[in-house]
């Protein structure tokens, strides 16, 4: 496999030192486990360890340290959240306990958009570009646990059943690739599908994939152990190789400049994507 060798660099050490409002100096650690980025490329993250969304701003090339965005509610162990989404209109999407769709809008009003049936989760939520919620729900049928992949229209409120998945052992690696802007693919364990095809499209018996997501141009990226691998014209590339001192890698996001973010359970790491540079006329 060819590799396209994209420089990659530490955005953010996951523990970040503060001063308290007694001026103490403390450290504050982030467990970013998972991200979106928005149309300024601000950067979204669920820090596990306060269970919050934070926002790390991004201004003049730099980024800000995350701070948690405003109007979001206090959660407890008891309640957890997982999947976070901006919307074009910059509203913040997550999933609550694996139960329910909740909307922050830019009031920092909260706001209940899907719940599921009693006995059925929500296990991976993304929104394509008309702002409709595509997400998976898992059943419970007869002691048997089913799938399918459904949308959430924006203007209607309806809720359209796109496909059925068969039952299958990968539970806790069930994922939709964000930015399903050309094509919806999701990852079954270690099969990657497009949302017409039964078929894999991909599948990869050395490696399991850990994340998948789509960049501006609709070309699938994978997220694994020690790389990034990016399918352009059905040919698979290297993009950029991820270090022992990095830490295990959790997600994959990619921004408006096509720069791939990707967090760990140590830093946040960006893959740059070469830039075009025109030469002088002299």
């Amino acid at each position: 496999m060819e590799n396209l060798n994209w420089q990659i660099e530490e955005i953010k050490n996951n523990i970040i030192v503060i001063e308290n409002e007694n001026e103490e100096i403390i450290e504050s650690i982030i467990e970013p486990i998972d991200l979106d980025v928005d149309t300024n490329n601000n950067i979204y993250i669920i820090n596990s360890n306060t269970i919050t969304i934070e926002r790390m701003n991004y201004i003049n090339g730099e980024y800000s340290d995350p701070t948690v965005i405003d109007g979001f509610p206090k959660y407890n162990s008891s309640n957890y959240i997982s999947n976070v989404i901006v919307d074009k209109t910059g509203n913040i999407l997550f999933i609550e306990s694996d139960r329910k769709i909740l909307q922050i809008d830019n009031d920092g009003r909260l706001l209940e958009i899907h719940d599921v049936e009693e006995n059925n989760s929500i296990k991976s939520l993304i929104v394509d570009d008309k702002n409709n919620l595509i997400f998976i729900v898992e059943k419970k049928i007869n002691y048997r646990y089913v799938y399918s992949i459904e949308l959430l229209e924006h203007d209607t409120g309806n809720v359209i059943n796109l496909k059925d998945i068969s039952t299958t052992p990968y539970r806790d690696n069930l994922y939709l690739a964000k930015n399903p802007f050309v094509n919806i693919y999701y990852m079954i364990g270690s099969h990657i599908y497009k949302l017409d095809d039964d078929v894999p499209y991909l599948t990869y018996e050395q490696e399991e994939p850990l994340d998948i997501t789509c960049d501006i141009d609709g070309n699938l990226l994978v997220l694994f152990r020690y790389h990034v691998e990016i399918v352009y014209h059905e040919n698979r590339y290297k993009l950029c190789d991820i270090g022992e001192d990095h830490g295990y890698p959790y997600v994959i996001a990619v921004d408006y400049n096509g720069d791939v973010i990707i967090t760990t359970d140590q830093v946040i790491l960006k893959c740059y994507k070469p830039r075009l540079v025109k030469s002088a006329m002299y």
